[in-house]
């Protein structure tokens, strides 16, 4: 509906100027026949009229579009959509292995790029992170290792596969799938009337954190074999880096070849150096590739590293080297399809809480592709110590008492109005500014143990920060001013304790007022809410949704308050001291008509729009027949024009 709506004023505009050139030919040729002297003269008063209609009316269908985006309407590209863009099979064959993510991607759950970006397609990073390596696919990225609160350190160490065919036009794009935290990356090689595919899935995994792995996919359709290209950049500019070559014999295979480079890396924040070992499996330079069938090969990359960390030595090379071959020979007899598996089920675990928000067309406004991107990019750069090998079952219960019972967290204004939180993510530059903007504010504002938890305890603090809540010793408050409330918002399975998760929505109603919709998705204890101030009695939760009034309080308090104690609750009226409370108001028409409609124009049916187009389009059809009967039909008149009367 909002497509067809946004075409409206365009197939108007068309139309008006496809008349207007029309008209000015048969004035220009009246112009030249007559002389630019005698003309305006040798015009009637019905024609003058039609020409003063026809400026006037001009003016009057210009005047909205020069005040607006003006350059954007006389832009062709600005017209033409991403299906409007000349296809190739190339291009067509990119379409279609994409679509399996279109119906994800309108969910905002999968980021889709094209390489370059089509018009008016915003740009994501592929990045694939787990908190301890990190590395970006669209492009020779290398390596990044954690530094501080980022993975903001790069190693001389490229690992990305790049796959090509000589003298073939491609066609690329990559789809990042943010709730199972892969990258896919798609390349279609034009052959004659087919094409050869190369897709390429990358992540770096989270329960094996030492682990890169890029899954290669490549499909011969033709009737003759192929010659593919693969190249690794590998170690570049690495300073005193050492690489071997070793074999393995594994339970997929007799025998794999594997390279280890070691070597120190140094700090450019001052921080000293660090010792760094990766192993990597060894990629043939050319693949044969036989008529009509797949070739796929597993890629692995295993990296160690280690950081002069205070009260403990930083690990030798030595030490370094026999835990990545350990790691990697762990790697070589994991099915690929468990190791995948393995990782995605975590990511999925991860987004099991989550936030949701209303779409809103109002220009710059926060929507989901924005906060599940930047959700995505945050969890990339923090490990999930949670999930994780190797870490001791007390670890774990230590961990596990930071995000379940978390101390005042989070203490600030909401997150979701500031500027600051929400840039674009284009390149690496951006994405630590982002990590640490994040992270220090979440720390700072109460969430430092709840951080410790790894992914899931920044997970659980960010959704907090997007409606202000915040844990005390006894209950979890909602603290979001009612005047923020002018769009739908929905958080899903908020940690309380450890057998608890809370739901809580805000829907604005068509009276524009806000209310509050609570419930329990499990429970191990009664629980009990109440509204701003607490006036009315503690009401139970349970599965079944609650309703509660948003109300405006003066002092200002916040609209929700839970808890597992009801005697808590019942006192809390006597400690919340307020002067006046009333239900808040409804929200400015013109704000609601704005986030629904993306202008204040408000929303009309398609019937007004269709009648105007209709009555404007039949309006100038006739203003044409009396152009075109004036000038162009070829009948003499029936008195010659300099002919008058004389007296003799």
């Amino acid at each position: 509906m909002i497509k067809i709506l946004v075409k409206i004023p365009r197939i108007l505009f068309f139309m008006l100027t496809t008349i207007l050139k029309l008209c000015r030919t048969i004035i220009f040729q009246m112009w030249l026949n007559n002389g630019a002297r005698n003309f305006y003269a040798s015009l009637s008063r019905t024609k003058r009229v039609i020409i003063l209609c026809i400026v006037i009316l001009s003016l009057i269908f210009w005047w909205p579009f020069s005040r607006t985006r003006s350059s954007d309407l006389l832009s062709p590209q600005k017209w033409l959509s991403a299906t409007q863009r000349p296809l190739g099979v190339a291009e067509i064959c990119i379409d279609s292995k994409l679509e399996r993510f279109r119906k994800r991607a309108e969910g905002f759950d999968v980021m889709i790029n094209h390489l370059p970006n089509l018009a008016n397609e915003k740009p994501y990073l592929p990045f694939i992170g787990n908190g301890y390596i990190g590395v970006v696919l669209s492009s020779p990225s290398p390596l990044y290792l954690r530094q501080g609160r980022a993975l903001s350190v790069p190693l001389h160490f490229y690992p990305v596969v790049e796959v090509s065919l000589e003298q073939n036009h491609e066609a690329a794009a990559f789809a990042v799938d943010l709730v199972q935290g892969v990258v896919h990356r798609i390349q279609c090689f034009n052959l004659g009337e087919a094409c050869v595919v190369v897709e390429i899935v990358a992540y770096a995994h989270r329960r094996r954190p030492n682990f890169l792995v890029q899954e290669l996919r490549i499909h011969n359709p033709l009737e003759e074999k192929i010659l593919v290209e693969l190249r690794q950049v590998g170690v570049s500019e690495w300073p005193g880096a050492v690489t071997h070559l070793h074999k393995i014999n594994s339970g997929r295979a007799e025998e794999v070849e594997y390279t280890v480079t070691e070597g120190f890396l140094k700090i450019e924040s001052g921080a000293g150096n660090i010792s760094v070992v990766v192993a990597n499996l060894k990629l043939p330079d050319t693949v044969e590739i036989k008529s009509s069938s797949t070739w796929n090969f597993n890629m692995v990359t295993a990296v160690r590293y280690g950081t002069p960390d205070i009260g403990r030595p930083m690990p030798s090379l030595d030490e370094l080297r026999q835990q990545v071959n350990s790691d990697f020979a762990d790697a070589m007899n994991i099915e690929p399809k468990m190791l995948r598996r393995e990782h995605s089920n975590i990511w999925t675990a991860l987004w099991s809480s989550g936030f949701g928000i209303s779409y809103s067309l109002a220009s710059g406004a926060l929507n989901g592709d924005r906060i599940n991107s930047t959700m995505y990019y945050i969890l990339s750069n923090v490990p999930s110590p949670l999930f994780e090998l190797n870490h001791r079952q007390i670890e774990v219960s230590q961990l596990e008492q930071f995000l379940y019972y978390p101390d005042h967290c989070y203490e600030g204004h909401h997150t979701l109005q500031n500027v600051k939180m929400w840039k674009d993510i284009t390149n690496t530059d951006d994405l630590i500014v982002s990590v640490n903007t994040w992270l220090i504010t979440l720390e700072k504002q109460g969430c430092g143990k709840m951080l410790k938890a790894g992914a899931d305890g920044v997970l659980q603090a960010m959704i907090l920060s997007y409606g202000a809540f915040r844990f005390t010793n006894n209950h979890l408050e909602f603290g979001t001013h009612p005047s923020d409330l002018h769009r739908d918002y929905f958080f899903r399975r908020i940690n309380y304790g450890n057998d608890t998760h809370v739901n809580v929505s805000v829907k604005v109603g068509e009276d524009n007022r806000a209310v509050l919709y609570v419930s329990l998705d499990r429970s191990n204890r009664p629980y009990y809410a109440c509204d701003a101030g607490c006036v009315d009695s503690p009401s139970k939760l349970s599965r079944e949704v609650l309703t509660f009034p948003v109300k405006l309080t003066d002092p200002l308090t916040s609209i929700l308050y839970i808890t597992s104690d009801k005697e808590h609750m019942e006192e809390l009226k006597h400690a919340i001291h307020v002067k006046e409370i009333a239900e808040a108001p409804a929200h400015e028409h013109h704000v609601m008509v704005l986030h629904k409609h993306g202008h204040n124009w408000g929303g009309l049916p398609m019937l007004f729009w269709g009648t105007i187009a209709a009555l404007i389009l039949v309006f100038h059809l006739f203003l044409f027949k009396l152009v075109y009967n004036e000038y162009c039909s070829g009948v003499e008149p029936k008195y010659p024009k300099h002919s008058r009367g004389r007296y003799v």
